[in-house]
């Protein structure tokens, strides 16, 4: 077992293990009738038990309700409730009359049939939830939401209340480990700041899918979604918005409004890529990890997006730290956290239920190497999978009831699932598992050989730099050397898991958006084999620890400044980001800001650009739109009343058309809009009205 987590001493005794010993706890291991017996007429049991049988009453009418043509699960949970009910009033009837109300109450109200009250209600309330926000009308799925994130609050707070801590002398730990605090914070600084600088017009310009990220969250905003657990754009979850959504409300519907929590969840992901290296391999592998995270580029770039592919690191590495903790130290509150995070994956990018995936193969490696795992820490895992159950549930139950929304995404990039797989192999002649292997190469590659070109960073040079490429190679290769380690397993698996579902079973490989989830995961194998030489190194004697651990420094800190200077001094000044759609939308979208909502916008720009690009609904609302898809020409210029205020608009190749416009409304105003990344024409305007804009 490693050192514990930075400021995180363990516990002398859990209070699980003190729980175990306890007398009342002891039926676990045997199951027979006086026993069982006995434990009922304990009050506090008493007290659980009737809470439990009203909770399972209360569920199976839920379920009933919610499910009139298929009464199969309430009628089962009814059966299950009425026995439990009997037994408990029976043995309950062999209690003595309480000496008086008082102390009877004082007796009653301990803090663990506290506990179990609020646990039940908790996932009474879950369900009464779940049946609002999936199984009736819409008007009372924002009250399912609200009874959702309540039953969620007092499913924790009843486990805090039941499993209380003792109190920590947090201000001792702390100056403990000062140097750790500070070192981790000035790298959480450094990694904010490079993510949140000039994050409003770098990079330039915005996305076709970061506008419709950010309209998704507006129609939030502005009250038009209502169920947070029904699918929205490209089928992510309303609730995937929602952060969105209150950054947008905040700052306003504009390029920072929307890439602002992916500048947060790219920041966070440093301070917790340290825990998790640390507890993994040691505090050293763990520093090395989030310091080349902190400034590696690719990962800046993508905390800059308002595409969540950042989102799916974020959350890798906060749900592997704390199931991994859970497992190495047992703690049930550990294994509560672990829950939470791993079923708020479901709220997130599609590629972070690939997370959740891993997370479960986890336990599941930990079960089969460890035979005596579910027996000995089977109170931990239950409270996992209620806490991953309560979380994810309503969302999973959603996509269970639609498929399609569940599969939109994978439908359109999948290979076997859009059909290319198929297509390619017979075009080409070669067997499907020829073109896979292609696919898993190339994916592997982009990191250290092939240049990238696509995923929304068009970069032209691989991920890593040659050294850090070297190291990231010899790190896999150790790594795998080395698999039977459960954390090798982890990092392995990781790794491999997002090369070959996220980018070699996808369509356009290497798309390195959808790799962002592997960026923790290399940044914790260069990790490996820096210190792995380092260490080799000091063994054989060829230079001091110190002067090891410096020359580990000098690296870590050469690349991480080589890392920052080529995407703020080479990357951003070459304008690679751009093309010349995504520009224009954004261009268009701001230009058409200024305009109220009487007018009416004309696009010539068909067959490549139309007024419906995903950018303007976010920029310009209110701008009302109809393509001109044939060419304009005298006789069927658009028809205006009198008083009719007009904005026509065309793309370079027809700028023609705008001519014959100013011919048949003499008096408007024109305008030319170069681009920003080259010297040519980006797009024409002509406005007709009573005034020209202001």
């Amino acid at each position: 077992m490693h050192e514990d987590e930075m400021i995180e001493p363990q516990a002398e005794e859990s209070d699980a293990a003190r729980r175990n010993a306890a007398p009342e706890c002891a039926g676990s291991s045997k199951y027979d009738r006086q026993r069982v017996g006995a434990l009922l007429q304990d009050r506090r049991v008493g007290v659980a038990a009737l809470l439990a049988a009203v909770a399972l009453g209360g569920v199976a009418q839920a379920m009933l309700l919610a499910r009139p043509n298929d009464p199969r699960l309430g009628a089962a949970l009814f059966a299950i409730a009425i026995p439990l009910l009997l037994l408990t009033l029976r043995r309950l009837e062999r209690l003595p009359d309480p000496s008086g109300a008082t102390d009877g109450w004082r007796s009653l109200l301990t803090r663990s049939s506290l506990a179990a009250g609020v646990i039940t209600f908790a996932i009474v309330g879950w369900f009464q939830a779940v049946h609002l926000s999936l199984y009736r009308e819409p008007t009372l799925a924002e009250r399912g939401f609200l009874l959702w994130v309540t039953s969620l609050t007092l499913f924790v707070g009843g486990l805090l209340l039941y499993f209380g801590r003792r109190p920590r002398t947090w201000r001792h730990h702390l100056w403990a480990a000062r140097f750790e605090v500070a070192g981790i914070g000035g790298l959480t600084l450094l990694a904010l700041l490079l993510r949140v600088t000039h994050v409003d017009v770098t990079p330039y310009p915005l996305q076709g899918d970061e506008g419709s990220v950010g309209t998704e969250a507006v129609r939030i905003v502005q009250g038009r979604v209502v169920n947070m657990f029904h699918a929205g754009w490209s089928g992510q979850p309303n609730l995937s918005f929602l952060p969105v959504a209150l950054f947008i409300h905040l700052l306003g519907p504009d390029v920072l409004g929307v890439r602002m929590l992916s500048v947060i969840q790219g920041a966070a992901t440093v301070p917790l890529l340290y825990p998790l290296g640390r507890r993994l391999f040691g505090p050293m592998i763990g520093l090395i990890a989030a310091t080349f995270l902190t400034a590696w580029h690719y990962h800046i770039h993508f905390s800059r997006l308002a595409v969540n592919n950042v989102g799916d690191a974020f959350f890798a590495v906060l749900v592997f730290w704390l199931l991994h903790r859970a497992l190495e130290v047992g703690r049930p509150l550990d294994y509560l956290w672990a829950g939470l995070a791993t079923g708020l994956t479901w709220y997130s990018y599609v590629g972070a239920r690939l997370v959740f995936l891993l997370a479960l193969f986890y336990i599941a490696v930990a079960a089969v190497r460890d035979r005596a795992f579910f027996p000995r820490s089977w109170s931990g895992a239950l409270i996992y999978f209620g806490a991953l159950a309560l979380t994810a549930g309503p969302q999973m139950l959603y996509f269970r009831d639609h498929p399609d929304q569940f599969m939109a995404r994978m439908n359109q990039v999948g290979i076997l699932q859009s059909g290319w797989l198929e297509r390619e192999a017979a075009l080409l002649d070669v067997s499907a598992w020829t073109i896979v292997a292609d696919q898993v190469a190339r994916s592997y590659l982009v990191f250290v050989s092939v240049p990238v070109r696509l995923g929304f960073y068009n970069a032209q040079v691989p991920l890593l730099d040659f050294c850090s490429a070297v190291l990231f190679v010899l790190g896999l290769a150790l790594a795998i050397s080395r698999l039977p380690e459960h954390r090798y397993t982890i990092l392995v698996s990781w790794f491999w898991a997002v090369i070959i579902l996220g980018g070699a079973l996808t369509v356009d490989v290497p798309n390195v958006a959808r790799l962002v989830l592997a960026a923790p995961a290399v940044c914790l194998l260069i990790g490996v084999a820096l210190s792995e030489l380092a260490g080799g190194v000091y063994k054989l004697g060829l230079a001091s620890r110190p002067a090891v651990c410096a020359v580990a420094a000098v690296v870590v800190l050469g690349a991480s400044l080589s890392s920052i200077d080529f995407y703020f001094r080479r990357f951003v000044p070459s304008h690679h980001f751009a093309d010349a759609n995504s520009e224009l939308g954004h261009e268009v979208g701001y230009y058409l800001r200024q305009f109220g909502g009487d007018y009416t916008v004309y696009m010539s720009g068909a067959p490549r650009f139309f007024v419906g690009f995903p950018s303007i609904p976010f920029l310009a609302p209110n701008a009302k739109g109809r393509d001109l898809e044939a060419p304009l020409t005298a006789q069927t210029i658009p028809r205006l009343p009198p008083e009719g205020k007009a904005v026509f608009l065309a793309t370079p190749e027809r700028r023609g058309e705008l001519e014959i416009v100013r011919r048949g409304y003499p008096g408007g105003h024109w305008q030319e809009f170069l681009r920003r990344t080259k010297p040519e024409p980006l797009f024409f305007a002509y406005v007709v009205s009573v005034e020209p804009p202001r």
